[in-house]
């Protein structure tokens, strides 16, 4: 779905990612891992166009990215950055931000747009906030928003960038359940994160990235066999399996 072939790239003239040659599969949830400032939302904001790729390619569906409009790009991909400034609009209006990409100045709403904003709200179960300003909502109820908004993109690829972050446990699994379900829609998932039993626990994929490049990919089993993430982070990880065959990691320093 997303592919980069030796792409270089960064900001002014210095270069954050080195020959990063990468391919975010269809129906996968992938898991962006590494050390602080490795490169991870920076490999992020390239795809998205937002930094200056200084060599290689990246191409989407097939087609260099460079080559697709900002409107057709997003209707192609919804991103969820780390941050966002709080909104004093309604929830309702906010999600309705994610039909842009179809809407023709002047912007009219359609029925049908209204439509997929009440079944984005129950997709995610906060059909009783459409009304409700989002800058009074709780951190996990803003991330339930934002992805909203991204369902009605129709995008086939979710980018996010620390999606769980400061979010309570059960906020976690929420967000978590409903990353896993979009993968098995044939949504192209990738999530950079910080949090490595996250990362082991649920993505399909992981993509190890220290010091700019491109380490590591592939499933937790394969990654773990290569002791690649052991030597990036420095950890010993090991696992434990429970009654229920649920496997839970453990970390500690080498």
């Amino acid at each position: 779905m997303i592919r980069c072939e030796k792409l270089t790239a960064g900001y002014g003239g210095k270069e954050v990612l080195h020959e990063i040659s990468w391919e975010a599969e269809k129906g996968k949830f992938t898991a962006v891992i590494g050390p602080n400032g490795s490169g991870k939302s920076t490999l992020l904001k390239t795809i998205l166009g937002q930094t200056k790729v200084f060599g290689g390619d990246i191409c989407l569906e097939g087609k260099p990215i460079k080559e697709y409009g900002s409107r057709e790009l997003a209707k192609r991909i919804a991103y969820l950055p780390q941050h966002r400034d709080d909104a004093g609009i309604s929830v309702g209006r906010m999600v309705l931000h994610g039909r842009f990409p179809y809407i023709a100045f002047p912007r009219r709403y359609t029925v049908a747009d209204e439509e997929k904003v009440g079944q984005a709200l129950k997709k995610m179960g906060i059909e009783a906030l459409r009304d409700k300003p989002v800058s009074e909502l709780s951190g996990g109820e803003k991330q339930k928003v934002y992805l909203a908004m991204a369902l009605v993109q129709d995008a086939p690829v979710f980018l996010l960038d620390e999606p769980a972050a400061s979010l309570d446990l059960s906020c976690q699994l929420s967000l978590t359940a409903m990353l896993k379900t979009l993968s098995r829609e044939g949504k192209t998932v990738v999530a950079v994160t910080h949090d490595l039993n996250y990362a082991l626990q649920y993505a399909d994929k992981l993509l190890i990235i220290n010091k700019g490049r491109a380490v590591q990919y592939g499933t937790t089993e394969e990654t773990l066999e290569t002791g690649v993430m052991e030597k990036v982070f420095g950890l010993h990880i090991s696992r434990i399996r429970d009654d229920n065959g649920q496997t839970h990691y453990c970390f500690a320093v080498r």
